[in-house]
């Protein structure tokens, strides 16, 4: 009987060892797929043929695996739209910095043309106002002096422009 038993111990343990064998070696390919893709070789996949649950596992991280390769696909060109976007943007920005450099030329001369015109014509105005004021004081005069003496004999509408005459 102990032979018997050791007999059949003997016969089983390979068999077992066989079965078990055979059992884990769809999770070992899928642990070593999972290290292949943490690598970053997104082409990996499990081929695994079985009806079961392990079957449907090694499908579901087959497509899995897929889908997380379209999107890296879909980022990599979405970056490059993206770069190449920066670099048309880089270019519009120097030709604008050099729009706004001829530009700023632009002003600067118009500023100074502009301030040599406000200087002469404040020159002008310095020497032509002691010339201009002399008339007005004596036109203010001639307009009082009517109004006092001939307001009382003058037409209403004369009285009003020789007041507009003054004030002005």
């Amino acid at each position: 009987a102990i032979m018997l038993g050791v007999a059949v111990a003997l016969v089983s343990l390979p068999f077992s060892y066989v079965l078990v064998y055979r059992i884990y070696l769809p999770i070992r390919q899928l642990v070593t797929a999972t290290r292949r893709i943490s690598t970053g070789d997104l082409d990996t996949s499990v081929a695994v043929d079985r009806p079961d649950l392990i079957g449907e596992l090694a499908r579901s991280f087959n497509d899995m695996v897929l889908k997380v390769k379209q999107q890296q696909d879909a980022l990599n060109d979405v970056n490059q739209a993206l770069a190449e976007a920066n670099v048309k943007l880089a270019e519009s920005n120097e030709g604008l910095e050099v729009k706004v450099v001829e530009r700023t030329a632009q002003l600067e001369i118009a500023n100074k043309r502009l301030s040599s015109e406000i200087t002469e014509k404040e020159d002008f105005l310095r020497a032509v106002s002691p010339d201009l004021n002399a008339p007005l004081r004596n036109i203010d005069g001639m307009t009082t002096m009517l109004l006092m003496k001939h307001k009382a004999t003058l037409d209403d509408e004369v009285v009003h422009r020789l007041e507009r005459i003054q004030k002005n």
